[in-house]
C-alpha cells in the first residue's frame, strides 16, 4: 500500500508509468480520494 504523500511524489518524478486519466482523476478528485483515505482502516 502507498500513501497519497508517496503516490504524488512518485507520480512527479515517473509519470510516464502512470496513465494519463489517473494522473487527471488524481489531480480533479485529490480532495474525495484524501477524505476517503482518511476514513479507512490503518493496515
Amino acid at each position: 500500500m502507498i500513501g497519497l504523500a508517496d503516490l504524488d511524489t512518485d507520480m512527479n518524478a515517473r509519470p510516464e508509468i502512470y496513465t494519463v486519466w489517473f494522473r487527471k482523476y488524481m489531480h480533479e478528485f485529490r480532495e474525495s480520494v484524501e477524505a476517503l483515505a482518511s476514513r479507512a482502516p490503518k493496515i
